[in-house]
């Protein structure tokens, strides 16, 4: 059992689907289980090492934010707004 989420607005009953060997879902973040991303992966390609998804994302997260900081003029904005 994995975590996830759908994005939609509706209800639905089936949330993967099957057709030979090609599986499908609309249930989004499965793959931020490092577990299930490393048996699917690792059955693909048995040299996938995987790697911890919540580093991963934290990493992204404040890489992007300090590009905000450092390259967006957010006062400029702020006023621009105000105007």
């Amino acid at each position: 059992m994995v975590n996830g989420y759908e994005i939609h607005n509706g209800i639905s009953k089936k949330r993967a689907k099957q057709k030979k060997n090609l599986f499908g879902t609309f249930v989004h973040g499965l793959f931020d289980n490092d577990d299930l991303r490393y048996k699917i992966f690792s059955a693909i390609n048995e040299e996938y090492k995987g790697y911890e998804f919540k580093t991963f994302k934290s990493t992204a997260i404040n890489d992007f934010a300090m590009h905000i900081d450092k390259y967006v003029d957010i006062n400029y904005i702020q006023n621009a707004l105000n105007e």
